[in-house]
């Protein structure tokens, strides 16, 4: 059997990557930020039949921009 989609597997990895976002979140939230930039997903095989995803980015505190636009 060539190429397909597993919707039971595509749904663990959806599963698996909101669970690393949010857990970066919490820990950017530990640190006093309200953003994370550039983030990055990196998925590994750990063993035969198992995925490891991991979610970086750097955490910030953003601030909104009102200044009037010059343009």
């Amino acid at each position: 059997m060539v190429g397909g989609r597993s919707d039971s597997y595509e749904t663990l990895l959806v599963r698996g990557r909101n669970r690393a976002m949010y857990e970066m979140a919490e820990r950017a939230r530990e640190l006093g930020a309200n953003a994370v930039v550039g983030m990055h997903f990196d998925y590994s095989t750990v063993g035969n039949s198992m995925r490891m995803i991991c979610c970086n980015g750097t955490a910030v505190n953003a601030i909104a921009n009102t200044a009037p636009d010059n343009a």
